[in-house]
C-alpha cells in the first residue's frame, strides 16, 4: 500500500510494518466514514466509497458517481486477479 507524502505523514520505510500498519488504519477509518456518511449504500458502494476516500478524501466524496473512477476500479481488478492467482 502507499501513501501520499503530501497529505500523509509517513510512518517507517515504504515496505515496513509500520507504514502498511498506518495505511491499513487509514483506509479502515475511510470505509468506516464512508458507511456513517452513506448508510443506505449496499456493501460493494461502501468498498468503492472507502476505496476512493483512501486517495482522495472523505470529503471528496458525494454522489454514486464520485466512486467510479479508474484508481477503484484497477484496485478491484488487481484484487479479482490476485484472488484467481489463489493469494
Amino acid at each position: 500500500m502507499q501513501l501520499d507524502k503530501q497529505t500523509y505523514h509517513l510512518v517507517g520505510a515504504w515496505d515496513s510494518k509500520e507504514h502498511l500498519s498506518q495505511a491499513t488504519g487509514i483506509l479502515t477509518e475511510r470505509f468506516k466514514a464512508i458507511q456513517k456518511k452513506f448508510p443506505t449504500w449496499s456493501a460493494a458502494q461502501h468498498l468503492r466509497g472507502g476505496l476512493s476516500a483512501f486517495k482522495s478524501g472523505i470529503e471528496a466524496i458525494t454522489t454514486l458517481e464520485d466512486i467510479n473512477n479508474d484508481f477503484v476500479n484497477d484496485i478491484i481488478a488487481r484484487a479479482k486477479f490476485y484472488k484467481r492467482q489463489s493469494f
